[in-house]
């Protein structure tokens, strides 16, 4: 499987890619990084906030999302998870 790596911090995804990847995995609630101290800063309410405005703070804050992150034209995996993982490249 072919890959491209890239630093989200110095190549931050766009919000037409975050929402791409937001549509494979349901809400993007799931590409935040909710232990962190920029997300305690952040005052994003996961349950309150629209999916616009998550994404907003996505695309203006690369920092707020899980690492890593993966997506291709198959699917898309925010976090780790070692079964995950594993399913995600069966495919």
């Amino acid at each position: 499987m072919q890959f491209k790596e890239r630093h989200i911090y110095k190549q931050p995804p766009s919000k037409e890619e975050l929402e791409k990847m937001a549509a494979v995995l349901g809400h993007p609630k799931a590409m935040v990084a909710v232990r962190g101290k920029i997300f305690k800063e952040s005052g994003l309410d996961l349950e309150a906030d629209s999916p616009e405005k998550i994404l907003c703070a996505l695309a203006a804050q690369p920092r707020l999302l899980k690492r890593p992150l993966l997506y291709n034209e198959k699917g898309a995996l925010a976090g780790f998870s070692e079964n995950e993982y594993k399913e995600f490249f069966k495919k």
